[in-house]
Order: structure tokens, then sequence, then C-alpha cells
């Protein structure tokens, strides 16, 4: 047997053939109820539940991308005797980011009554952290402000996205009181 098989991978056109065939054989020799289950269905769900998955990780790895940030510009600030830039930073951060999310709302309010609300948040959050890029090219205590602008308007997206967050999670209770638990749940 070891022979024959190493015999069929000498060439790539015969290992190929081989798995084939050996496939084809495996598929003969399965039960009925194997043959008939929904793979397709299986795969669909295990892809959802891959992408929600990665989807936490990505979320929760920016989550703790950002804290590190955040500590490490505290830390500068007080080392440097800037403390007084971080109440300053933060407040003009997060009302910037509320200032561009109400304008975002106005201009763009058909798009987001049909579409995905989350949208103008990422590129709220997407601004913030160019600001905070950009603060790297400034001398130190433009940095720290920039920084700590960027810090507050990144804080203002992670709440405004957990609130909205927390308002789909009640909406999707109500519909499943309403209407009862899917069959795919």
């Amino acid at each position: 047997m070891k022979l024959q098989a190493a015999g069929k991978f000498a060439q790539p056109n015969k290992a190929s053939s081989y798995f084939k065939d050996l496939v084809d054989k495996i598929w003969e020799a399965s039960p009925k109820s194997l043959k008939e289950f929904p793979w397709e269905e299986a795969k669909d769900m295990v892809l959802r539940q891959l992408f929600v998955l990665g989807k936490k990780a990505l979320r929760w790895s920016f989550i703790g991308l950002y804290a590190i940030s955040f500590l490490s510009d505290i830390s500068l600030a007080i080392s440097r005797d800037r403390e007084f830039l971080v109440p300053i930073g933060l407040f003009v951060g997060v009302a910037l980011a509320d200032y561009i999310k109400e304008s975002l709302q106005e201009f763009l309010r058909s798009r987001i009554e049909d579409g995905d609300p989350n949208t103008y948040l990422l590129g709220i959050g997407s601004f913030f952290v160019f600001v905070k890029f950009v603060s790297l090219c400034f001398k130190l205590q433009g940095k720290m402000l920039l920084s700590h602008i960027g810090n507050g308007g990144l804080m203002q997206v992670l709440w405004l996205a957990r609130k909205l967050q927390q308002t789909d999670d009640i909406k999707n209770q109500n519909v499943l009181l309403v209407n009862g638990p899917s069959p795919t749940s």
C-alpha cells in the first residue's frame, strides 16, 4: 500500500486523481444521514459566528490599545507637569466628537436611517485616530494637547457606540418578545 501510494504522489496529476478517488470512496461508504446533513447551512452559520467572533476580538483589541495609549498620554503629562492639559484636551475632544456627530446626523439624515448608524461613528473615530497620529509631529506641549483631544474624541465615540449597542439590544429583545424566537436561533 505504501509503495502504491508513493508512486501516485510522484506526479501531481496522479496525486489529485488519487485524492479525488479516495474522497469518492469515503463519500459512498458514509451513512445516509451524513449525506443528508445541511452542509451549506452549517458552513454559513460557522462563517457568521467566526465573523462575529473576529469583530469582537478586533473591537476589544482596539479598546485595549486605546486604554494603553490613554494611560501613557496621562503619564507623560504628569511627568512633564502639564496635568492641566488632560481635562482641557478631553473636554475639547468630547465636545468636538459630539459636534461632528450632530453635524453628520443632520447632514446625512437619509443615509443613516437607511443604513448602518455605526458608519458615522467609525468615521469620527478614524478622524480622532488621525488627530492622535498628527500629534506625533508636534513639539511636546502641542503633542500632549492634541493627543488628549484625540483621547477625548475616542472616549466619546466609544461611549456613543456603547449606547447605540444597548439600544440595539433592547430593540432585539422587544422583537423577540413580540415575535418569539426565530427558528435559526
